[in-house]
């Protein structure tokens, strides 16, 4: 089962029973237990473990500068999730950024810079690509794991317009902790 039929499989699970009212710490496990038991009863492969909390189409818009390592551990991470659209915008780079996004299972969209554009050009460049009704905007400084977007998505689905979050040790204890 690729990223559109789970995405619409997510959405109408999403829309029928609820999943609005699951604590965002138990959201992650339900999700992989009901893709893992639904999948196995009906003989699918599955490809993501994680269902999104949103009828919305999402995508992923990653900037990226000589971070090909890191590119990578996000790029396996966002593949949990069936994200509609994955957009990485390298630009600079004189690493194997491009080779590692293009090699990569996730078919990511590729626009690539010769020059230092700087991030919030890399991701006005991703956004203006994108056809998804709902945007996450990652620099792959560090990798961030998908149980810590899904609140992001949460929010965004509930009215939110824009979220930013300084990442730290730990979680802060309103977006894990309900």
């Amino acid at each position: 089962m690729g990223p559109p039929a789970q995405s619409m499989l997510g959405a109408m699970v999403f829309r029928k029973h609820k999943f609005k009212e699951i604590p965002q710490t138990t959201y992650p496990l339900a999700c992989k237990r009901f893709i893992r038991g639904f999948c196995e009863t009906a003989n699918i492969q599955i490809n993501n473990d994680l269902l999104l909390p949103t009828t919305k189409k999402v995508g992923c818009v990653i900037t990226a500068m000589n971070e090909s390592v890191t590119l990578q551990t996000q790029l396996n991470e966002l593949a949990r999730l069936p994200f509609q659209e994955i957009i990485v915008v390298i630009n600079g780079s004189s690493d194997d950024s491009y080779e590692v996004t293009r090699n990569h299972p996730s078919k990511a969209t590729i626009i690539h810079f010769d020059a230092a554009l700087g991030y919030d050009v890399g991701r006005a460049v991703g956004a203006k690509v994108s056809e998804s009704d709902m945007l996450l905007f990652l620099d792959v400084d560090m990798s961030i794991g998908v149980d810590l977007l899904l609140p992001f998505i949460y929010e965004v689905e509930k009215g939110a317009v824009t979220l930013n979050y300084g990442l730290q040790a730990e979680p802060l204890p309103n977006l894990r902790n309900e």
